[in-house]
């Protein structure tokens, strides 16, 4: 889902004859998917994973309903799949029976975490939403290569002590990036 904020830190704007409270929209990146995550969706924002779908040649929406979340977690196929889920959240998000309609109608900033930033693209108006797939298709596909040719893990922790992670990364061979 999308996240819409109002960020308290962030520096002015240019133009100081704006007067509104300056909204940014946050887009999740990979991990945020999970299987038959869209099923709450309407089949009238199907339009979007058939778009996407016709240029990677694989049923999105139905991955998306049914698929293993290792065949959804490949890059080629995730990445193109969040930019068709992040354009239907956030149209239904625009609609008027959601709460959020408002502070829609204007954003200051699109941001993306990780492979959220190829939807912030495409929402900020810097790609098109067909070269925002194909640019995350494409991305997807090289990383798909990479991971084959060596493959690995990643484990996000939050709130757990240094100690413990160090603790974790030694049991199972992990490395701790940061």
């Amino acid at each position: 889902s999308l996240i819409v904020g109002r960020p308290d830190t962030v520096p002015p704007m240019p133009n100081p004859a704006s007067s509104h409270t300056r909204t940014a929209l946050i887009v999740p990146g990979q991990g945020s998917q999970r299987v038959g995550g869209i099923a709450d969706l309407p089949e009238t924002d199907r339009s979007w994973f058939d778009s996407a779908s016709a240029i990677v040649g694989v049923d999105l929406w139905q991955l998306g309903l049914t698929a293993s979340i290792q065949d959804l977690g490949r890059p080629s196929v995730l990445q193109p799949f969040l930019v068709a889920w992040g354009m239907a959240d956030f149209e239904r998000a625009r609609r008027p029976e959601h709460d959020q309609t408002s502070d829609l109608d204007q954003i200051d900033f699109v941001l993306g975490h990780s492979s959220g930033q190829n939807t912030a693209m495409v929402l900020s108006g810097a790609l098109s939403f067909d070269d925002g797939v194909r640019f995350a298709y494409e991305r997807g596909k090289h990383l798909d290569l990479g991971c084959a040719a060596a493959p690995g893990a990643l484990l996000a922790l939050a709130g757990v002590e240094a100690a413990v992670a160090r603790e974790m990364a030694a049991a199972t061979g992990l490395q701790i990036a940061n």
